[in-house]
């Protein structure tokens, strides 16, 4: 993904991450992509409800903190809501 969006010059309007990745951790991936679109908006995906991890989420900068599992609707609501 980093290297896409630096090659192609369009870089990237929303990401959609979960938090729990095979290499890695999605509110790290988040701050890093964050320097190279600060005004993407970004969305969390996770299973946890939990305090602890909603305060993670938005010191990382994400817009918003989206449960699993996650309908279209909601995921088209949530992109509306973020775009408001």
């Amino acid at each position: 993904i980093l290297t896409a969006s630096s090659s192609s010059g369009d870089g990237f309007d929303v990401m959609l991450c979960d938090l729990h990745l095979p290499d890695g951790d999605g509110t790290q991936l988040a701050v890093k992509l964050r320097t190279l679109q600060p005004r993407a908006k970004a969305f969390a995906l996770t299973g946890s409800a939990d305090d602890e991890v909603r305060r993670r989420t938005a010191a990382a900068g994400f817009a918003m903190h989206l449960l699993k599992p996650i309908s279209m609707l909601q995921l088209q609501q949530a992109l509306q809501t973020a775009n408001q």
